[in-house]
């Protein structure tokens, strides 16, 4: 997915859906960014 704004490349996103419990009929689904373990500026690579 490409992000407004961001850098020139794809980006992570996570992506979650929401179910609201005084009314399960309805579903919301949002997007953010995200980070990847893959990235470089990771800090889990060493």
């Amino acid at each position: 997915m490409h992000l407004d704004g961001w850098r020139p490349r794809s980006a992570w996103v996570r992506i979650m859906g929401w179910q609201p419990l005084h009314e399960p009929s309805l579903r919301v689904i949002t997007g953010e960014p995200a980070t990847s373990p893959l990235d470089p500026g990771h800090p889990t690579i060493s």
